[in-house]
């Protein structure tokens, strides 16, 4: 109990202690805005690589259909709804 005592007593550890909990909750860049932080950069991560994905997708698409005459005009059909003249065209909404 004594041992105890005397390294609890010790002025330099209670200083030392007393920094460590005024860094970890009384800073501005406390142990809970760093933990907010990190979980915050991971999800711009995670959207980041969401992103990066959809780019590719779009742009290999922009590459079929400026060099694709078939691709082209399947998108203005099924997009835009376009037709040649002597056709007619029957839209199908599901309920």
């Amino acid at each position: 109990m004594k041992t105890a005592f005397r390294y609890f007593s010790n002025k330099y550890l209670i200083c030392l202690i007393i920094l460590v909990f005024h860094i970890m909750f009384t800073e501005e860049t406390n142990l809970f805005q760093l933990i907010k932080i990190k979980r915050t950069l991971a999800e711009s991560n995670v959207n980041i690589d969401k992103m990066r994905l959809e780019i590719a997708r779009t742009t290999k698409a922009n590459l079929e259909l400026t060099t694709n005459l078939k691709a082209k005009e399947k998108f203005a059909r099924e997009k835009y709804h376009m037709k040649k003249a002597n056709e007619d065209i029957f839209v199908f909404i599901e309920k």
